[in-house]
């Protein structure tokens, strides 16, 4: 995987196909896991509002 950031080959059996591959799962990877903050933060701000409501509720 060094022979993608640098400017030598670090590994002779990492070839243009497998660094392409590789990008496209930590890609999907990466889209996941921004997708499920995504999700969570608007689920804690769902949560922070209910929360707020409640405590109006109180005497």
């Amino acid at each position: 995987m060094a022979s993608v950031y640098g400017s030598r080959v670090a590994d002779n059996n990492l070839t243009l196909e497998l660094s392409l591959d590789i990008n496209r799962k930590l890609q999907a990877v990466l889209e996941d896991a921004l997708l499920k903050n995504i999700t969570l933060k608007e689920n804690v701000d769902t949560l922070g509002a209910e929360i707020d409501r409640l405590n109006k509720l109180r005497p």
